[in-house]
Parts: structure tokens; sequence; C-alpha cells
């Protein structure tokens, strides 16, 4: 998920937690509801009837990587008349003293129901950082056993970390490098059976590798200079699925199963790359008891195979979604075996003028290790990571989160949109 989402969730917890919005909240009766089934070519005639909000939000942001970045947030959002969220526009005014000084952002999203949204971003800043993102989401087509997905992006990031191959890297080989990322991916699903999907995703990445931006730490081309993976590349992913999914919600899950079966190839493309392949297992199960307590647990496995694999492509744990008390990618290795369960609490649900939204509190664990052949899965090598999530859920599709982690190299918060899993 790219970074900028993130901010989006900043508005809906400063007007949950601030003292001064907090006497404009009123208990609602109700929870989270569905938006009704509209397409994005009907959404203009939505705002006639539509209710508008400004909010000057202060800026805040927090990441282990790229450390805290402040600002000013002009966010401006529509609501249709049953109170659903269908439209975001923000911009921001924002400053990290770390590495990328002054910046700026702006993004519109669009949420027509459900089943479809589009989001369109772009985002600059002084040194280094710049992101242009769009993305479209239809899950509606063919009756709805179709859903395809379409994303492209263009990413400077100088907050790229790499600590080396294998569990056991250790903290001291911690080097950075300044990526610029082109991105395109298409994916496409069919429900061949009910509840059973085959999905065909298409991906092409290039990744540019160069020098670092934080001078404190390594450059990764020098301190791992040699090593034919960790270089810059040109990748055409191609992975197919099965997929069995009975959940009763992709946004906002309260019971059923997921389970993913996939096959990973990549053929020599562009620069000649070497052939490498994988396979990958993803499962789920998600139950609720007494209504306000859901329990999700997940089970991931996957491995690469070929001679070389770049760093870049290669299966991580670390970030915003697996072992969350790390800096995003801080293991690396060939594959990896990751368990996680999260109990998900319903506390409230709100409503902040007139705008409806669920707030939970969201304990977690999770257990897991990279590995570069199986061998090397051991006891000794699991890194455990617990914590404690904050969450607010705006229909129709927006989880906005802070997560409070804990492992063996400390806490570390992360402040970003959707469920990790």
């Amino acid at each position: 998920m790219p970074k900028f989402k993130l901010i989006l969730c900043v508005v809906l917890f400063f007007w949950s937690l601030v003292p001064g919005p907090c006497r404009a909240l009123s208990l609602s009766k109700g929870s989270l509801v569905q938006a009704e089934d509209r397409t994005l070519l009907e959404l203009p005639r939505a705002y006639q009837d539509s209710k508008f909000q400004f909010f000057p939000i202060p800026y805040f942001e927090t990441d282990p990587g790229a450390g805290e970045t402040y600002g000013l947030m002009p966010t401006f959002l529509w609501y249709d008349p049953d109170d659903h969220l269908i439209t975001i526009a923000v911009a921001a005014f924002t400053y990290n003293p770390k590495v990328t000084g002054a910046g700026g952002l702006g993004g519109i999203f669009l949420y027509p129901s459900d089943k479809e949204y589009f989001e369109i971003f772009v985002a600059a800043s002084q040194n280094f950082a710049r992101e242009y993102y769009t993305r479209y989401i239809n899950e509606t087509w063919a009756e709805g056993r179709l859903d395809v997905d379409a994303e492209l992006q263009y990413m400077q990031d100088p907050f790229e970390r790499f600590f080396g191959f294998g569990p056991g890297t250790p903290e001291s080989n911690e080097s950075n490098f300044v990526s610029h990322l082109w991105f395109w991916k298409g994916r496409v699903a069919y429900e061949i059976l009910p509840k059973f999907d085959v999905q065909l995703e298409e991906k092409w990445l290039r990744m540019n590798l160069n020098p670092r931006a934080i001078t404190s730490l390594n450059n990764t081309a020098t301190f791992f200079a040699g090593n034919n993976e960790v270089v810059s590349s040109n990748q055409w992913t191609n992975r197919l699925s099965l997929i069995w999914d009975t959940r009763d919600s992709r946004q906002f899950p309260k019971q059923g199963h997921y389970v993913e079966t996939f096959g990973l190839f990549v053929p020599p493309s562009f620069d000649s790359n070497p052939f490498y392949s994988g396979y990958g297992f993803i499962g789920k199960e998600i139950f609720t008891l007494g209504e306000r307590f859901t329990t999700v647990l997940r089970l991931t496995a996957d491995q690469l195979f070929g001679d070389t694999v770049p760093f870049y492509m290669q299966t991580s744990l670390g970030g915003e979604n697996d072992l969350r008390s790390f800096v995003e990618r801080r293991f690396t290795g060939r594959g990896r075996v990751l368990f996680d369960v999260e109990e998900r609490i319903l506390v409230k649900s709100f409503t902040i003028m007139k705008a409806k939204f669920d707030l939970s509190l969201d304990p977690f664990f999770a257990v897991g290790q990279v590995f570069n052949q199986w061998g090397q899965v051991a006891l000794d090598n699991l890194q455990p990571v617990g914590g404690l999530g904050f969450r607010a859920l705006v229909p129709p599709a927006v989880v906005g989160r802070v997560d409070f982690a804990v492992g063996t190299e400390g806490i570390n918060v992360y402040t970003t949109l959707n469920y990790p899993f």
C-alpha cells in the first residue's frame, strides 16, 4: 500500500481524539452501513443532495524509517443523503526535519460504493521525495463475478532500508538507499464457482538503486558491493492464484474464510534478468463473538527459486503490515513464514457532525521469520511482535489506524490506512 494513505487516517483520528472536536461527538445507535450500489459514472448525481464538510486538519505522520512529519492539511469531505462517505479531497503543506524538508501533497478519493472506487494522489518535497499514484477498483462487472484492479505509480523514496539476507541480519548492517520506483499492476479475478475465484495479476516494476540520503547510515550499494542481487532491476511478474473467499465483507469482515494459493513466474525481460519463480499460501479465518469481538487469524508462507532474485523482489518482513515493530524490509530472504492474530474490539459508534464512524481497539500478536532455505526455520530465528491498534472505520471503504508494536528491537508506531490483513 502506498505511503500516502496514512494522511486520511489523520483526519479520522484528529476528530475523534482531540478534546475540542470530542465535544461534538454523539453516540450512534447503529454501526457501519453499506453504501448503495451506485457506479462511478452515477456519482455526480449523488453530489446534488450531498453534505459537505471542511476541516483544517493539523498534519502529523510518524514512521520508523522516515521519522516525524508535520504540517497543515485542509480536508474536504462529501457524504450522500444516507451519510455514506463518497469523496475526500485533501491538500497539505508538510515539513520533515530529517531529510526531505518542506513539501506538499494533494489527492482525490472517490467512493461511489463499497465495490468501486478511484484514487489519485501527488506529492513532492524539497529534497528527494516524490510520489504520483492512481488506482481504480471495480468488483461489479459480469454481475459481480469479475473483479478488476488497475494501479499506476511513480515513487522516489529516500527512507529505504536494507539489512542483508536471512533471518539473523544484525542491526549494524542497516543501510540506506534512495529508490526510484516505476510500477504498474493489473489484476483480474473471475468467480468460476460460488466463492471460488481464479485470479491473474500482471505487474511491471522498475527499481533504480540510488545513493543514500541518510548519511549516518551505510550506503546500500557500497555496503553490499559485489552482490549481484543488490542492484537496480526491471521485472515483469506473472502471478496466477486460486482463491476461496467466504468473507461477508472485504472491507469490514466479521466472519468467513480466505484461502489463496499462487504461483509466480518471472521470465527474462528488459535487461535480461534471469528467470525465477515461486509459490505461496495465504490463509485467513475470521469469526465474531458477541457482535463486538472479531478475531482474525492469518497464516502466510511463500518461497522463491532462482539463481538471482533482486533483493527488492524477495520476500520480507517488517513495516506497517508484517511484524509491525520493525522498520520496513527489516528481514529479507527467499522465503518467509508468518502467523498473525488480531482481536478487533468495537468500542463505540460515533457521529461527528452527522458523519458516522466506528472506533475499535485491536490488540495483536505476530510471530514469523524469513529464510533462504527451509532448514533455517527454527525457534531461535522466530521474531515475536505484540501490540495495540486504534482504528476508525468509515463506510464504505476507509479504515484509519494507529498501531503501537513491541518487538525484540524496541517499540515502533505506524499510522496508515486499511487493515494490515
